[in-house]
């Protein structure tokens, strides 16, 4: 598979021959990616073989086939490009009966040729690994889902993201560690609440008059105005970016390629 999907062939005439040979039809079929992220790490038969032949099963044409650890990649072949997304349910339904809840199933734009297959993997693979387990009822996901959350969260432990969140953050981290407060829950709240501050007080479980007093507390420390839309975007961009420094060591000492620096800081070596 990786062959097809990566574009290893000579030609499109090579790439068909291949998938054929496999039993994948393509010509007159819509092609679609599919990646499937998971955490399952049950013995015995091999999980793609298992939903290889889940799929097989229900008359679904399709090459099944691991990628990495984690992740299952399938290929569809449909003969009714509309039929896409109720083959997307059922697959989604068959990866919670065999690998859990915790799966997530990422479907890549549909192509018409193989030539066209490499983008619509690499957008189901980013789609996958951008989006977090969600509710029962949903079964699989696609790139348009990828909102500024998802996409901050992949790139969270990007080290110049998280100097723009500290940069941002700091006075106010360093203000609520030092005098046990709670001037970052109030500003996450603020954002949430869109700037409504009634709403705000109230998800942050404080009077109006204390956390109208925390606003002003924030203002003054971080030199902004909370008013401003510019400023308040800028501050929920560090909000959701930022990773606690005890989260992010872990995360980099599993890698062995941090150290903590003179003030407390983890850097990169």
């Amino acid at each position: 598979m990786p062959a097809v999907t990566e574009r290893r062939f000579r030609s499109p005439a090579d790439a068909r021959a291949r998938a054929e040979a496999l039993g994948l039809p393509t010509l007159g079929h819509r092609l679609f990616a599919v990646v499937i992220r998971h955490t399952h790490t049950g013995t015995g038969e091999h999980l793609d073989e298992r939903i290889a032949k889940a799929m097989a099963q229900t008359g679904i044409r399709a090459l099944v086939g691991e990628t990495a650890p984690g992740r299952i990649g399938i290929l569809l072949a449909l003969a009714q490009a509309s039929a896409w997304q109720p083959v997307a349910e059922r697959i989604g339904r068959l990866c919670r009966e065999e690998l859990g809840p915790e799966a997530v199933v990422a479907v890549g734009p549909g192509v018409t040729d193989l030539s066209g297959i490499a983008r619509s993997w690499q957008e189901a693979e980013q789609t996958a690994e951008a989006i977090m387990p969600t509710s029962p009822d949903r079964w699989f996901h696609v790139p348009a889902d990828i909102g500024l959350p998802e996409l901050l969260g992949v790139l969270r432990n990007d080290t110049r993201l998280q100097r723009y969140a500290e940069r941002q953050l700091t006075r106010l981290i360093e203000h609520d560690d030092r005098n046990g407060g709670d001037l970052l829950p109030a500003l996450r709240a603020h954002l949430a609440a869109a700037g409504n501050k009634s709403v705000a007080a109230k998800q942050a479980d404080m009077s109006r008059q204390a956390y109208y007093q925390r606003l002003h507390t924030i203002e003054r420390l971080l030199g902004c105005d909370l008013e401003s839309g510019l400023q308040c975007t800028s501050l929920h961009v560090a909000l959701l970016c930022w990773t606690p420094e005890e989260q992010r060591f872990a995360a980099h000492e599993e890698h062995g390629n941090c150290r903590k620096g003179k003030i407390g800081r983890y850097v990169e070596q």
